[in-house]
């Protein structure tokens, strides 16, 4: 099948779990990964010192998934892998989502994919939206960073020094 090429290089980085993103007129790949966070976000350094929270709907939530994928093994005939998640139907009703696994020539890889999938849907399901000044554009979309938000964590552990002198330093808040 002919594509554009940036389409196919999304669907490939795609069944790796992997976004492309534009950096420095670079075309960089992030891969969804565990790593070290990169910044700590607070109030003191977003605009207006909000974070909106929000989440997927329980009912949109995919609780088995078919995947259809070229099986190599017999000739590259497309073949379907159905995998469901029996307590988050009995949760949340049956909810199947279909997919093809592009570049998937295995029986294997074809049920990793699913699995990646369902449990995308189960465990990845709250977001987060807040807006940066320009000193903190040093972190690409999909980095990990910490979000230290008073409201969750009923503690404040980060702010910003407004001023200092010789002998006196002037916080964001008043410290206890």
């Amino acid at each position: 099948t002919r594509y554009k090429a940036y389409e196919a290089l999304a669907a490939l980085a795609g069944m790796m779990r992997t976004a492309m993103v534009w950096s420095g007129g670079q075309l960089r790949f992030i891969q969804d990964s565990p790593s070290a966070p990169k910044k700590v976000f607070s109030p003191a350094n977003v605009v207006g010192g909000l974070f909106n929270y929000s989440g997927t709907a329980l009912r949109a939530r995919h609780t088995a998934v078919r995947v259809a994928f070229k099986n190599a093994a017999k000739g590259y005939e497309i073949e379907d892998v159905l995998m469901e998640n029996a307590d988050a139907i009995v949760r949340y009703g049956y909810n199947l989502k279909e997919e093809t696994a592009f570049g998937c020539t295995s029986y294997g890889q074809a049920v990793r994919h699913a699995r990646n999938i369902l449990y995308s849907e189960m465990q990845e399901t709250d977001s987060v939206q807040f807006r940066i000044g320009i000193g903190e554009l040093d972190v690409l979309p999909g980095e990990v960073v910490y979000i230290e938000d008073p409201i969750y964590t009923e503690a404040e552990w980060a702010g910003r020094l407004r001023a200092h002198t010789s002998n006196t330093v002037t916080f964001d808040r008043a410290l206890p």
